[in-house]
């Protein structure tokens, strides 16, 4: 009988340790190449992490890892961490350049967390690194310069028109079987709240486009159910005969974990930031802290009310007859 990988499942997040072989034959390592991959993650969190540390007959997940081949013919790992598709449904590149040492090209993706692979394709072309772009004089167009791409790419930043926080509920939640990713409802919305609310400050409701320009640690903090409305400029210039348009939407942010063993997962609070050494930021980080404090006092106005989710019903007194 052929096993199943995950068929052996520890905790979420947490599966037999297992790789998946992938062989497109040569690849030309003359070109800048890339490794394309497209799937989710069912992860751990913080309080399985505890309980898993606490645990001596368990390791913690092991992180993707690419493995490649070597002159005598052996796979060593020569990625120790290559991401994750965090979540729901995503896809992330993996750049090839300088792995290969042989000429079998065959690649390994090793660990022993929860990922499910949907696709997976090898990719041709010059790497445009997103943070070197990222900067507040927003270069508008970038053209490829690899001599060996076989079509020309153009990148052209897109002016954010307007942004808009509100509140606008829960989505109903698409039926699944365990080892399909979460999937939501757009129009069927409740304004029930599905999780307790949070502690701390969250930016007011409203225009929230100056907030969002650039990285810059000026940061939109939303609670649970809201919704930010964003709308870009529509591309003026006609497409040249032949090329076709892509829409990547690129966002800089955190994500708080509120399980109960995170620290300061129960509050918006303290607010992170890029220069910060951990989170919570330390004492090192201090000046710091104080420093992005003071940009966001005039628009962290908003606090969650605990009283609608944690309300009960009066209590009975109970006499004798």
């Amino acid at each position: 009988m052929k096993k199943l990988a995950f068929e052996k499942q520890y905790k979420q997040g947490l599966v037999e340790p297992s790789y998946l072989e992938i062989d497109f034959g040569a690849i030309d390592t003359t070109r800048s190449a890339q490794l394309i991959l497209t799937g989710w993650i069912y992860p751990t969190d913080t309080s399985l992490n505890i309980h898993i540390d606490q645990n001596k007959d368990l390791e913690l997940p092991e992180p993707l890892s690419l493995w490649t081949v070597d002159q005598v013919g052996e796979f060593r790992q020569t990625v120790p961490f290559a991401g994750f598709p965090g979540g729901k449904p995503k896809t992330i590149v993996v750049p090839l350049d300088g792995l290969f040492s042989s000429q079998d090209h065959r690649i390994r993706l090793a660990h022993s967390s929860q990922i499910y692979w949907d696709q997976i394709r090898l990719g041709y072309g010059a790497s445009i690194s997103i943070s070197d772009l990222d900067n507040p004089q927003r270069p508008m167009v970038l053209a490829s310069n690899d001599p060996n791409s076989l079509n020309e790419i153009s990148l052209k930043w897109l002016s954010l028109e307007s942004a808009d926080l509100q509140y606008r509920g829960f989505s109903r939640e698409i039926p699944r079987t365990r080892h399909e990713p979460h999937w939501y409802d757009y129009q069927t919305v409740s304004d029930q709240a599905a999780w307790p609310p949070l502690r701390g400050k969250f930016t007011r409701y409203g225009d929230v486009e100056p907030l969002l320009v650039f990285n810059d640690d000026l940061l939109v903090v939303m609670g649970p159910g809201d919704e930010i409305v964003v709308r870009f400029e529509i591309p003026k210039e006609p497409l040249p005969e032949g090329w076709v348009r892509d829409f990547v939407l690129h966002s800089v942010g955190w994500d708080k974990d509120a399980a109960m063993n995170t620290l300061e997962g129960q509050s918006s609070l303290p607010l992170p930031f890029s220069k910060m050494s951990q989170y919570p930021p330390g004492i090192e980080d201090s000046q710091e802290a104080a420093r992005v404090w003071r940009m966001h006092e005039k628009t962290l106005t908003r606090e969650q009310s605990p009283e609608g989710f944690w309300k009960r019903a009066p209590a009975r007194s109970v006499g004798r007859q």
